[in-house]
C-alpha cells in the first residue's frame, strides 16, 4: 500500500502538464484509501524502496494520504484531478462526522472546500458547493463537535455569493444559493441569530444571508475579493492556487436559447428569500416532510360548499375574496365560523370572535394557509367569582353615569365652544436659545413648549412664517360656510344619538340572554363572543355567559384584517387588485396548486443477485440480500403510496406499482426511488410496467452481487444517463463504479472506482444520484427549474386575470365580495356593483354607478337601533332593498336587524319615488381605474 501512496504522491507532485502523467488516476487511488477502516492501516506493509522487501508498520498511512489530498485540493492544476481530491475530502469529513468526538483534520478539510468556492473554474466551484451541501446531512454533529464550523460555512458561502454576483456563472450561483439556504434550514435558529464574531460586532448570520440574497435579487453587489480572503488564515492563502491550468472536464454547451443568467439568478434569490421567510423554524410541520405547501383551498370548511376541488361556487360565496398583492403573490381572504379543535387550540381559555379569517397565500415558495382570530379577553381577565359581581355591576353603573356626563360635556363643547381646558401650570419659560434638558427642567416649566421654541429659534427653516414662533398654535382654518357647519354638527349629534340609543337598548336587556357559546376543554374554557363589541366587564360580571350581538356581515372580520394589514391605504392601490372571477382563473389556480414547490428527482434502484445476467431474471426479484435491504433502509424512509402526499415520480396510489417506496425530502428537495424489488412482477403486464418506470429514469443505482461487472445494456433504455453500480467487498467495504454519458458534466461526491464504508454508503450514493440528476438537467437547453415554472404561472394569472377597477368598485368588493341588490334598482347585481337589469333593453330604472352603490353600502354599515319613542316606519327610510346581506338569511328583529342610515341631514338622505338625475350613468362619464373619486367630463 505504501508503494501506491508513494507513486501517487510522486505523480501529483510532478510539474508535467502535457497529459501523459496520470494525475486523475493517481488522485483516484488516494481517494479510494480515505475510507479504509482503521484496523487495515495497522497491517504491516512493504517498505517503498527498490530491491528490498522489508515489512514495516504504518499506522500513519491514512494521515499521509490525507495530507496529499489536502495539497491537491489547494494546488492541483488539473481540473478533474482537483474535483476528485475535493470529493475525497468531502467523503473523509462525512465519515468522520459519524464517529464520536472531534477529529483534528476536519477543520482543515472544510477550509479547503470553502477556498475551492473561489476558484476561477466554474465546474470545480460547483463540485465544492455540492460537497458542502452533502455535509448538511450531519449539521447537528457539526454544531455539537465543531461549533465554529457551521457559522463559518454560512458566512463564507454568503460572502462568496456577494463577491461572484452579478457576473458569475448562473449554475454556480444557483448551486451556492441553494447550498446556503439548505444550511440555514438545517442549523438551529440560535446559530443564525447570535452574533458570530463578537470582537468585530458583526451582524448575525441571518442578517448577512438576507442582505446578500437581497443584493442578488436586485442585481447589485458591494463585495470585493478581499472580503472573503480575510476570513482565512494566511497560511491557507499562501498555498492556495485559484486558477486551473488544465481544464479536462467535458461539458456540452447549454444551447442557443438559454434564458438570461441575470433573470434566473434574481428569481432564484427571491425564491430562497421567500423560502427562508416562510419555512425557517417551521419545517417539517405536523404533516411531515412530505408536504411543504398547504393542501387547503378556498372552499374548505365553508358551510354549504362541499366540492372536492376548487369550483365556481367560491365566486358566489359572500365570505371569499381573491386579491393580487404583487406580481408574485396572490392572496385569498376567507371568513369562517370558529373551528373547534381538540383542547381549544391556541385560543384555549381566551374569549374570541365567533368567526375567524383564513388567509391563503400563493407565491414562489408554494401555498401557505394562516388562520387569524380576534382575541377579546386574556387569561388575566378570566371571569371573576360571584362575590365580585355586585361590585362590578356598581362600577359599571358608575361608569355609565360618567360616560353620560362626558358625552354632554362633549356636545356642549362642540356646539357652544365652551371647552374646558386644563389649568395652565407653566409659570416660566427658558430663553429661546437654550435647549430644554433634564438638568434645567422644573415643575413649573413646559418642556415641549420650550423645545418647540428652541427649534424655531435655531432652525428658522422649520417655521411656517418668520414672524410666528414654533410654539404658538397655528391660526384656525378659514371659516366654513353655514351649511357645512350645520352638516358637521348634525352628523356628530346623529352619531352621538345612535350610540346612546344602542347603549340604552342593550343596557335594558337581561344579562344572561342569549348566552354565548362556551366550549369546555381539558385546557380550560374557550369563550366565543358573538361580536367584537363585548366588553370585559360583561364577561367578568356574568361568568360564562356573554351577551350576544348578531354579526353585521359575513366578510366583516376579513375587512378588519385587510385594514389592519395596511392594505386599505391609498399608497398600496397601485399594486393591489382584484382577480376576475371566471372559469379560466379556476383552471390557472388548480394548475398552480398542483405544481411542485421543491426540486424533484426520481432514481431507479435495481438488484442483481449472483448469477443473474438477463433482464427477466433481474426484474423478477422481489427481495434482496440483507446488506441490500440495509442499504435501501439507509437510502430513504419507506412511505405508503396510497396515503403519500409528496412527490410520487409517476408511481400510482392504486398499488399497481407497489405498496411502498423509499422517499427522501428536505425543505428544498424531494427524491423518490423506483425500487425494482418493491414493484410487482407477477404478470407480463406488471413486468412491462416495471420496465417502463425503471427505463424512464435518468439515474440508475444497481446493487450487483454477481461476479461479473454489470453491463449497461441489460435493461434497454434511451435514458440512464448516469449509472452507479455498487459491488460488495469483504470487511463491509463497497466498490462503486460511476459512469456517465459524455454530455453529462462531472459530479460528486462519489467518483469512479471509489471504495467506501457501509456506514457512509447510503448517504454518499443518495447525494451522488441527486447531483447526477442536477448535472444532467443543467445541460438541457430549455429546461426550467421548478421556481421558474411557478413564476411563469403566477405571472400568467396576474397578467390575464387581474381586474382593473375604480377605487369605488374596489372598496365595494372589499366591503362585500358578493354585491346585493341596489337600493335604487331592485334585482341581482354583478361583481362590479351595477344592476343586471341595466343590460335589458327596457330597464325598469336607470342604472346606478358603482360609486353610489359603495356610498350606500358604507352608509348602511352603522346599525341604528331606535329608542322607545321611535316607530318602525321612522327607523327605516326607503324601500326594503336597502337591507344588506346578513350572516344569516333569517328575518332580523326590529331592534338589531335593520340597517339604518348614517346620521346625516335628513334632506340629503330622503329617497324620492323617482330616480335622481345625478344617479344615471351618462355615456360621457369618465372614471380612471385608480382614482379615489369620480370625475366627469365637461
Amino acid at each position: 500500500m505504501l508503494d501506491f501512496i508513494h507513486a501517487a504522491n510522486t505523480v501529483v507532485c510532478s510539474s508535467d502538464l502535457s497529459g501523459l502523467a496520470p494525475r486523475t488516476e493517481a488522485t483516484s487511488i488516494l481517494g479510494a484509501l480515505v475510507c479504509l477502516p482503521q484496523p487495515l492501516t495497522s497491517v504491516p506493509v512493504l517498505q517503498p524502496s527498490a530491491g528490498e522487501f522489508n515489512t514495516i508498520p504504518c499506522p500513519d498511512a491514512k494521515e499521509y494520504v490525507l495530507s496529499v489530498l489536502l495539497r491537491c485540493g489547494k494546488r492541483e492544476p488539473a481540473a478533474l484531478a482537483r474535483c476528485i481530491a475535493l470529493s475525497s475530502l468531502g467523503m473523509y469529513v462525512y465519515q468522520q462526522l459519524l464517529s464520536p468526538g472531534p477529529q483534528p483534520r476536519v477543520r482543515e478539510a472544510v477550509n479547503v472546500l470553502l477556498l475551492a468556492l473561489r476558484l476561477t473554474n466554474r465546474s470545480v466551484g460547483r463540485v465544492a458547493a455540492d460537497i458542502l451541501l452533502l455535509l448538511c446531512d450531519h449539521a447537528n454533529s457539526l454544531v455539537e463537535c465543531y461549533p465554529d464550523l457551521p457559522p463559518r460555512i454560512i458566512e463564507v458561502a454568503a460572502l462568496t455569493l456577494a463577491q461572484l454576483a452579478p457576473t458569475g456563472d448562473r449554475h454556480l450561483l444557483t448551486s451556492l444559493m441553494f447550498c446556503l439556504g439548505e444550511w440555514c434550514m438545517q442549523v438551529p435558529i440560535r446559530v443564525l441569530t447570535e452574533p458570530y464574531n463578537q470582537s468585530q460586532k458583526a451582524p448575525c448570520l441571518l442578517q448577512t444571508v438576507f442582505s446578500v440574497l437581497c443584493q442578488l435579487q436586485s442585481g447589485s453587489s458591494t463585495m470585493d475579493a478581499g472580503t472573503t480572503t480575510g476570513l482565512f488564515p494566511p497560511e491557507y492563502m499562501q498555498d492556495f492556487e485559484p486558477s486551473i491550468q488544465v481544464d479536462n472536464l467535458r461539458e456540452a454547451s447549454e444551447g442557443p436559447v438559454a434564458p438570461p443568467a441575470g433573470l434566473s439568478v434574481k428569481l432564484a434569490a427571491r425564491m430562497v428569500v421567500m423560502h427562508l421567510v416562510n419555512h425557517l423554524g417551521h419545517f417539517p410541520m405536523g404533516i411531515g416532510a412530505a408536504r411543504l405547501s398547504s393542501l387547503v383551498v378556498e372552499h374548505d370548511d365553508v358551510p354549504g360548499l362541499v366540492a372536492d376541488e376548487l369550483s365556481a361556487e367560491v365566486f358566489a360565496a359572500p365570505n371569499i375574496q381573491l386579491f393580487v398583492v404583487s406580481d408574485h403573490l396572490l392572496v385569498s381572504l376567507v371568513e369562517l365560523p370558529a373551528l373547534e379543535v381538540p383542547g381549544g387550540g391556541v385560543t384555549a381559555g381566551l374569549c374570541t370572535a365567533p368567526s375567524q379569517v383564513r388567509v391563503l397565500l400563493r407565491d414562489l415558495s408554494g401555498k401557505a394557509c394562516w388562520d387569524a382570530s380576534i382575541l377579546h379577553c386574556s387569561p388575566e381577565d378570566a371571569p371573576r367569582p360571584s362575590c365580585q359581581q355586585a361590585r362590578v355591576r356598581h362600577n359599571r353603573e358608575r361608569d355609565g353615569s360618567e360616560r353620560q356626563s362626558s358625552v354632554s360635556l362633549m356636545a356642549s363643547s362642540l356646539l357652544y365652544g365652551s371647552a374646558h381646558c386644563p389649568p395652565q401650570h407653566t409659570l416660566r419659560h427658558r430663553p429661546p436659545n437654550q435647549l430644554p434638558t433634564w438638568e434645567n427642567a422644573a415643575e413649573d416649566m413646559d418642556n415641549l413648549d420650550d423645545l418647540l421654541q428652541y427649534i424655531g429659534h435655531t432652525s428658522p427653516e422649520c417655521l411656517e412664517s418668520l414672524d410666528t414662533p414654533r410654539n404658538i398654535p397655528a391660526p384656525p382654518p378659514p371659516p366654513l360656510s353655514r351649511e357645512a357647519e350645520e352638516d358637521a354638527i348634525t352628523t356628530v349629534l346623529g352619531q352621538r344619538n345612535a350610540e346612546q340609543e344602542f347603549l340604552a337598548l342593550h343596557a335594558c336587556e337581561p344579562i344572561g340572554a342569549p348566552p354565548a357559546e362556551v366550549i369546555t376543554a381539558a385546557t380550560g374554557p374557550v369563550f366565543r363572543a358573538h361580536s367584537p363589541l363585548v366588553s370585559l366587564e360583561d364577561i367578568s360580571s356574568n361568568g360564562s355567559n356573554i351577551r350576544a350581538v348578531p354579526e353585521l356581515a359575513p366578510f366583516q372580520h376579513c375587512r378588519l384584517l385587510f385594514s389592519q394589514l395596511g392594505l386599505a391605504g391609498w399608497e398600496h392601490r397601485s399594486q393591489l387588485h382584484l382577480l376576475a372571477k371566471n372559469e379560466k382563473l379556476l383552471r390557472e389556480l388548480r394548475n398552480l396548486d398542483t405544481q411542485r414547490c421543491r426540486e424533484t428527482h426520481k432514481v431507479a434502484v435495481v438488484y442483481v443477485a449472483e448469477g443473474q445476467e438477463d433482464k427477466n431474471s433481474i426484474l423478477s426479484n422481489t427481495c434482496g440480500s440483507q446488506a441490500y435491504e440495509e442499504f435501501i433502509a439507509g437510502l430513504a424512509w419507506e412511505v405508503e403510496l396510497e396515503s403519500h402526499t409528496g412527490f410520487l415520480g409517476g408511481l400510482q396510489r392504486n398499488k399497481s406499482t407497489g405498496e411502498t417506496a423509499p422517499y427522501f425530502a428536505t425543505s428544498f428537495t424531494e427524491v423518490i426511488f423506483h425500487v425494482a424489488t418493491r414493484m410487482p412482477s407477477s404478470s407480463q403486464e406488471s413486468l412491462l410496467q416495471k420496465t417502463r418506470h425503471l427505463g424512464n429514469d435518468e439515474v440508475h443505482i444497481v446493487w450487483s452481487e454477481h461476479t461479473r461487472d454489470y453491463r449497461r445494456g441489460i435493461i434497454p433504455t434511451e435514458f440512464c444517463d448516469v449509472l452507479i453500480v455498487i459491488y460488495p467487498l469483504p470487511n463491509k467495504l463497497f466498490r462503486v463504479q460511476v459512469t456517465r454519458k459524455p454530455e453529462v458534466p462531472f459530479f460528486g461526491p462519489l467518483f469512479n472506482e471509489a471504495i467506501v464504508d457501509h456506514k457512509v454508503l447510503p448517504g454518499l450514493v443518495r447525494a451522488t444520484a441527486i447531483n447526477a440528476s442536477r448535472a444532467k438537467r443543467s445541460m438541457l437547453p430549455l429546461y426550467q427549474n421548478y421556481y421558474e415554472e411557478r413564476s411563469k404561472s403566477l405571472e400568467t394569472v396576474v397578467r390575464n386575470h387581474k381586474e382593473a377597477t375604480t377605487f369605488e368598485e374596489f372598496a365595494a368588493q372589499v366591503y362585500s365580495p358578493v354585491q346585493t341588490a341596489s337600493p335604487f334598482c331592485p334585482g341581482p347585481t354583478r361583481s362590479s356593483g351595477t344592476s343586471l337589469s341595466s343590460r335589458s333593453p327596457e330597464p325598469s330604472c336607470p342604472p346606478v354607478p358603482s360609486s353610489t352603490l359603495a356610498a350606500a353600502l358604507l352608509d348602511s354599515h352603522q346599525p341604528r337601533h331606535g329608542s322607545s319613542s321611535t316607530t318602525g316606519d321612522a327607523r327605516l327610510r326607503g324601500p326594503d332593498g336597502i337591507r344588506v346581506w346578513f350572516a344569516s338569511n333569517e328575518p332580523q328583529s326590529a331592534d338589531g336587524g335593520l340597517h339604518g342610515i348614517s346620521p346625516r341631514p335628513l334632506k340629503k338622505l330622503s329617497f324620492k319615488t323617482t330616480a335622481r338625475k345625478s344617479l344615471a350613468v351618462k355615456p360621457d362619464s369618465l372614471t380612471p381605474p385608480d382614482s379615489p373619486t369620480t370625475r366627469k367630463s365637461k
